[in-house]
């Protein structure tokens, strides 16, 4: 299980995983979120990672928010005060940080407030081994230059996964318009798309003496 932007964790995808022999990490920029890390790391046995994940080795400029899970190497439109202190973190392709082979089935979550579509060039060496993809995706560039929903799906449809699932979301304040959404991506050939059927052949039966 890799989750790319930690903050203060996602406990609903760790918790059923706890004792499983599930391989675990984590990654996370935000020096402040180092303790974070090492709990996670004496619970899940997890190996964790203090630095931003992109599409290239290097350091990256971050904006690190009053509220860490806002932060994010893209600069708000709002402005400096939303955006607050910027450091230099180091900068890392998922395929540096993490050694193939996979164990299998293996999930990516990535939350990263608009670098979503550079962690997943940065993982290229990656994608092919792993079964489900969770991606934040924004209606509205929030964030100057980041991708918006649209590209997301787009890209990751050439990069040939589908879209499977949707998430929780989040209405932005302004006018309670649809913000942001976690959007589940397989590969276009997963198991999970099989079956082509709406129903099957018990359900039909039961839908068509009841209609």
């Amino acid at each position: 299980m890799i989750d790319v932007g930690v903050a203060f964790g996602t406990p609903g995808l760790y918790d059923g995983l706890k004792n499983s022999g599930t391989n675990f990490y984590l990654i996370e920029p935000v020096p402040k979120c180092a303790p974070i890390l090492k709990k996670y790391e004496e619970e899940l046995g997890a190996k964790t990672f203090n630095v931003a994940a992109g599409a290239e080795d290097g350091v990256v400029s971050f904006n690190v928010h009053s509220d860490v899970s806002g932060s994010s190497a893209f600069d708000q439109w709002e402005g400096a005060e939303m955006d607050g202190e910027t450091v230099t973190v180091p900068l890392r392709r998922l395929d540096t940080l993490i050694p193939g082979p996979l164990a299998r089935p293996a999930l990516l979550k990535v939350d990263t407030q608009g670098s979503e579509l550079l962690v997943i060039d940065g993982a290229s060496g990656l994608l092919d081994q792993i079964d489900v993809i969770i991606l934040e995706c924004s209606f509205h560039q929030f964030r100057k230059n980041a991708p918006e929903f649209n590209e997301i799906v787009v890209r990751m449809n050439q990069l040939g996964f589908a879209c499977y699932e949707t998430l929780e979301g989040h209405y932005r304040a302004l006018d309670n318009a649809m913000a942001q959404i976690d959007l589940v991506f397989v590969p276009i050939d997963s198991e999970l798309r099989k079956e082509r059927m709406f129903f099957s052949s018990e359900q039909a039966l039961r839908y068509q003496a009841t209609h």
